[in-house]
């Protein structure tokens, strides 16, 4: 699952704080591995978009992938910023579509924070866990290391975004 369907199911949760009624049932994940379980707080966009740079530049040197390593870091911020506007907007469209009184639901934006905060770590550990990293530039043990960071970071996440509200399934 995709940071854009994350931050759907974090809106539902704030929906439904406001108004039980309002709340659209969503899909379940199916994670079954450490890296899908990292990969799905990633948005999809920034995967594809990452691992395209790489295989279009093949970065030979430190500089390069450093760089492509921070648009895609650049481009969780804009992500996930963009889909909770995107969120916001279309629940407010449909909040006020359906007649409702008063203010329709607003994704908060400790939320988004928390979004953009667990998007970065996984975008970052699985980013250490390829073969190619920029990390490498560091230890040649990054891609161990990083394979490690994915095995506990997929153990915590679930707990750390069951703390802050960010479900992606229930």
């Amino acid at each position: 699952m995709s940071i854009a369907a994350a931050t759907r199911k974090a809106y539902a949760v704030d929906a439904e704080a406001k108004s039980p009624q309002f709340r659209k049932a969503s899909t379940e994940a199916g994670v079954e591995t450490g890296l899908e379980k990292i990969t799905q707080w990633i948005p999809s966009e920034v995967v594809t978009s990452y691992v395209a740079l790489l295989g279009l530049f093949a970065p030979d040197d430190a500089t390069l992938r450093w760089t492509l390593f921070g648009v895609g870091v650049l481009l969780v911020l804009v992500f996930v910023v963009v889909n909770a506007a995107l969120v916001n907007k279309k629940g407010t469209e449909k909040w006020k579509e359906d007649g409702k009184p008063g203010e329709p639901p607003k994704l908060a934006r400790k939320r988004v924070f928390g979004l953009i905060a667990v998007g970065l770590v996984a975008y970052v550990v699985w980013a250490c866990a390829l073969p190619d990293t920029p990390f490498l530039d560091l230890t040649d043990q990054a891609t161990r290391i990083g394979g490690g960071l994915v095995i506990v970071i997929s153990l915590l996440m679930p707990k750390v975004t069951d703390l802050l509200d960010l479900k992606v399934s229930e």
